[in-house]
């Protein structure tokens, strides 16, 4: 009885520590990206873009709409 509770309290922890990395990690690339688009660094930053959204829409695409958007005057 000891070892299965020991074994769930084992498993659980382990559960714990990976959601927390994970959550450290998004928010982690989150800032990366921010960074980026502030400094005007669009190609690095659509490397955080999931792949999958320029089979929908092409990457030059994107990265004209995000020019067209920073060379605004507003």
């Amino acid at each position: 009885m000891k070892k299965l509770i020991f074994i769930t309290g084992f498993i659980l922890s382990l559960n714990l520590t990976f959601a927390q990395s994970a959550k450290q990690n998004v928010e982690r690339d989150f800032m990366n990206f921010n960074q980026l688009i502030s400094e005007k660094k669009i190609d690095d930053a659509l490397e955080y873009t999931n792949p999958k959204i320029f089979e929908i829409i092409p990457k030059e695409s994107i990265k004209n709409l995000l020019e067209a958007v920073y060379n605004m005057p507003n």
